[in-house]
């Protein structure tokens, strides 16, 4: 097979426009089509209507076409992504490709131009000269500043399996050499755009049936990408990256050569794709036999073995059963299958119980993904809080985290189905030295291997609506489990979540009058069935900001340490090392929950209860709810607090936010000769003080 490029006496210097038949330099195998035929339109009406690019991406894109050459990148090579993007060019007016490598896609066209391209196809069946005839376009599309696309890895499972395993990294490297080399020394504008197509969301596994995951040698195949799209396409999430300008690219890396400098595009394109990937479907579910070898394998978990085996007189072997018992007790099973249909179920229940669920700030999750392991460190006001935050990661293709939930949360089959979204389990005491190590070896191993983690620092749910004094032990575990990994970093997240209404409103309430709490399990969320049917408003789930590890430790790290091959410490030495250890996690504790107070979001209920549990009687005229309201309002813009859109665009009367809190039975309404007088039953106070709590350090 010959690397050179078709000559004028093997093929056209420009071959026919099926249209116009005039030349042209677009491919007429693999161009997009400015039509499709009849089946193709009536597909794309059904699947791709709902879809839409990013308006910000869209205008990106047209102002670097009015520069020059835009080459998309892509890791796969596929005829359904290719023709989602035909399908979205062509709606918003962008500029089609006119090539792409590796695929073709002249039947997309109607019967007559699909025809004449076929008779092409015809003349260039030989490998050589179709080889040359994609790699000559590449090189005069670039220069004549056309839009096309390159695919990174367009073998298929089949020819990788017969041996040509490096075949399709060589013709793609090829194609990139090209358009770096046409225009090394010209002024011609090039722009490679990476593009993330995601058709489906969940965790990857390490068993890939039908090659149909991300990070595979080989392109996904056709069964796989289709079943993929029939099951997903509701759920398409197309992400463009930032453009490589080429001319400001070899301008910096002239002197290594072009080859290197398509490498080095390469690699560039290679990396976003990856952090994008990483961000979908985040680090690689292993089987949990895999995941109990390696805890189990741990040093730590060792010695406390062979200490039970000594101090109860049973084998090593007994001990380690034990272990493996711990383990089954609280590690999570992650399942994709299990996410996808909670997420159905889930998302069914939100849209009754609350008007909306309103996100701020999740973009830091997924900026913060893409370099290192993330913990997401919430407020605790409902038991909906983990299933709030998993949702809205999940629905915007991120990987749900794996939640620390205490062992109460495990009843009848519930723990079952916790455990396969992501749900693992501690108990309220460590005093078994054994289950100690195993959690904590458990927790050392979601750090090491990138997951996404979520904690509540405050232990337990507030009762009263203020943030409680943060609980130290899982954050001692991160820290201690990130000072002793290889990453770079590990990001901690505060996430404050507020209700209009909370759903265990009467429940907690009850408890603070002295009630006893009820013990969780089936028959209690069976009667609870109807009560969720009731409406809580909207719920808001505000992400503060990160607080990096690395940058807390500082110097640090390298002294909490463990060296179990260095020297040994004296015993003083030990002692001061822990007891550093615990005040700085105990000042980083009362950090993030000062950071989680600041992130939370002022609603309609909680201003309104500041008003009302701030008057001298248990009544108010409602033009003086008003006033004290708007008032309330803008102190707490003067000191930044976030405000709710609801309560933004009901400023001045307030009409919809009283009317919330009278159906809600929050407060009341009575009539007489001076105009409505808006109070709150005896029975209510208690209520109104946990909502007033909510913003009350502010």
């Amino acid at each position: 097979m010959t690397d050179e490029l078709l000559g004028p006496d093997e093929l056209d210097a420009k071959p026919p426009d099926l249209v116009t038949g005039r030349p042209s330099a677009v491919d007429p195998l693999s161009a997009m089509a400015p039509r499709f035929n009849f089946f193709l339109r009536r597909f794309a009406r059904r699947y791709f209507r709902h879809f839409e690019l990013d308006p910000r991406a869209i205008e990106k894109l047209r102002e670097l076409e009015s520069r020059g050459s835009v080459v998309y990148v892509m890791r796969y090579s596929s005829r359904l992504d290719y023709f989602l993007f035909n399908t979205l060019f062509a709606r918003e007016g962008l500029r089609l490709s006119s090539f792409a490598n590796g695929i073709q896609f002249h039947y997309y066209r109607p019967l007559f131009e699909a025809l004449r391209a076929n008779i092409l196809r015809w003349r260039l069946r030989t490998p050589d000269k179709v080889r040359g005839y994609g790699r000559d376009h590449a090189r005069r599309l670039a220069l004549e500043g056309q839009s096309f696309f390159l695919f990174l890895r367009t073998a298929r499972l089949k020819s990788f399996l017969r041996g040509r395993r490096g075949a399709h990294r060589t013709d793609e490297l090829d194609l990139l050499s090209d358009v770096v080399r046409a225009s090394w020394d010209t002024d011609r504008a090039v722009f490679f755009v990476p593009l993330a197509l995601f058709w489906r969301k969940g965790p990857r596994t390490e068993s890939r049936f039908l090659n149909l995951s991300y990070g595979s040698l080989t392109r996904p195949s056709d069964i796989a990408k289709v079943s993929s799209f029939l099951m997903n396409y509701s759920g398409l999430s197309v992400k463009v990256g930032e453009p490589i300008d080429l001319q400001h690219f070899v301008a910096d890396h002239r002197e290594e050569g072009v080859d290197r400098v398509a490498r080095k595009v390469r690699r560039s394109i290679l990396i976003y794709l990856y952090r994008e990937e990483k961000v979908v479907e985040g680090p690689t579910l292993r089987s949990p036999y895999r995941v109990q070898r390696e805890v189990l394998a741990d040093p730590g978990v060792h010695r406390a073995i062979v200490e039970r085996a000594r101090e109860r007189g049973w084998t090593e072997e007994r001990a380690r059963i034990q272990g493996e018992k711990f383990f089954r007790e609280i590690a999570a099973n992650m399942n994709t299958t299990a996410l996808a249909v909670l997420n159905v179920i889930v998302s069914r229940i939100f849209r009754k119980m609350f008007a909306s669920i309103e996100v701020d700030g999740i973009q830091k999750v997924a900026n913060a993904v893409k370099d290192h392991p993330v913990v997401l460190v919430p407020s605790h006001r409902s038991y909906f809080d983990f299933l709030i935050i998993s949702i809205q990661l999940y629905a915007n293709y991120m990987i749900p985290p794996h939640i620390a939930a205490g062992d109460n949360m495990g009843f009848g089959p519930f723990g079952y189905i916790f455990r396969r979204v992501g749900a693992f389990f501690l108990r309220r005491s460590f005093d078994d030295d054994l289950y100690k190590e195993v959690f904590r070896s458990y927790i050392a191993y979601l750090v090491s291997e990138g997951f996404i983690q979520e904690f509540f620092i405050e232990g337990g749910r507030s009762r009263t609506g203020k943030s409680l004094s943060p609980r130290l032990g899982m954050l001692s575990w991160d820290v201690e489990a990130f000072v002793n990994s290889q990453r770079r970093d590990l990001i901690l997240l505060p996430v404050a979540i507020t209700y209009e209404r909370l759903v265990e409103e009467s429940s907690m309430v009850g408890e603070l009058l002295g009630e006893k709490k009820t013990k969780e399990s089936m028959l209690g969320l069976v009667r609870a069935r109807k009560f969720l049917e009731n409406r809580f408003g909207t719920a808001h789930v505000c992400f503060g900001e990160p607080i990096s590890l690395a940058d807390s430790l500082g110097d640090r790290r390298e002294r909490f340490r463990d060296h179990p091959g260095g020297a040994p410490r004296e015993e003083d030495e030990v002692k001061a090392i822990e007891e550093e250890k615990r005040l700085f996690v105990q000042d980083l504790g009362w950090r993030i929950v000062e950071r989680i107070n600041w992130t939370v979001v002022a609603n309609a209920t909680s201003v309104a209860a500041s008003v009302m549990m701030g008057s001298t009687s248990r009544g108010l005229r409602r033009e003086q709810l008003i006033v004290r309201m708007q008032r309330i309002v803008d102190l707490l813009r003067i000191q930044d607090t976030r405000i709710t859109r609801a309560l933004m665009k009901d400023e001045g009367e307030f009409e919809e936010s009283i009317a919330f809190l009278l159906r809600s039975d929050l407060l009341h309404s009575v009539q007489d000769n001076g105009g409505e007088i808006l109070y709150f039953g005896e029975s209510r106070r208690q209520v109104l003080d946990m909502y007033r709590n909510t913003i009350v350090h502010c």
